[in-house]
């Protein structure tokens, strides 16, 4: 199963590079979902480290959010982290699985779906190869410490995965959870199956108003322009650019 070094490297740069030390730690969870198999900090060489570790984990998962490492090693050594140990948002998610049975959506029509949101989404990573199933990200300009709006903020990202869900005729999982782990770009899965970059949206990044601002709107735009920005990236080479000097170490 070959790795793809650089664009781990890069996906892990756009994600947390923008977030001091003290946002949190970026957090590598086993194939099997129970083991952390490491806690790295937010600058470049850290990075490198969490992107080299990965790349021999086929199958690892990585927290969508940063974490609070102290307060999940004062639980035990067993600890993947919940949502109470969420330290910092990078962004809001959605993990879309498509074209598995009749109870999802096929392909094309879940990517419809992203294009008819409100906002488009900043990164659309293929999870499962390039006729499977995608993650979503609409990432954010900085990332957003938690300071008492932790439910305000799973409540957010809730209501826009029901955006999604809504376009989708309710075939869409719940996976909103801030804490949730999602596949790692570059890092082959268990079975072989690549997880590459679909779409690079370079403009596309958002406050936390932003996209409650979006939601409470109900404003749903085609974004034909947006959409044309999106598929002209391909991500092999836009988020590899995104970070050279990184995929170079």
């Amino acid at each position: 199963m070959s790795v793809d070094f650089a664009n781990t490297c890069a996906w892990l740069d756009l994600l947390f590079s923008k977030a001091s030390h003290d946002d949190g730690s970026v957090i590598a969870v086993s194939s099997t979902r129970r083991k952390v198999i490491g806690a790295y900090g937010t600058d470049g060489d850290s990075l490198v480290a969490c992107a080299k570790r990965m790349n021999e984990q086929p199958g690892c998962y990585l927290k969508v959010n940063l974490m609070d490492a102290a307060a999940m090693k004062r639980r035990g050594p067993h600890v993947v982290g919940n949502r109470e140990e969420v330290k910092s948002i990078v962004s809001i998610h959605c993990d879309v699985d498509a074209g598995k049975s009749s109870k999802y959506p096929a392909r094309s029509t879940a990517l419809w779906a992203i294009n008819q949101m409100p906002l488009p989404p900043t990164l659309i990573i293929n999870s499962n190869g390039e006729e499977g199933g995608f993650h979503v990200y609409w990432c954010l300009k900085r990332p957003h410490r938690i300071k008492g709006d932790r439910e305000d903020i799973q409540r957010l990202s809730t209501a826009w995965q029901g955006e999604l869900r809504k376009r989708l005729g309710g075939m869409l999982d719940n996976t909103s959870n801030i804490d949730r782990v999602l596949r790692c770009v570059g890092v082959p899965r268990q079975d072989g199956g690549k997880v590459s970059c679909h779409t690079y949206n370079v403009d596309a990044l958002y406050t936390l108003r932003d996209l409650s601002k979006a939601v409470t709107d109900g404003k749903a735009k085609n974004n034909e322009t947006g959409r044309a920005h999106i598929h002209n990236q391909r991500c092999e080479t836009a988020l590899s650019e995104h970070s050279s000097s990184m995929a170079a170490v």
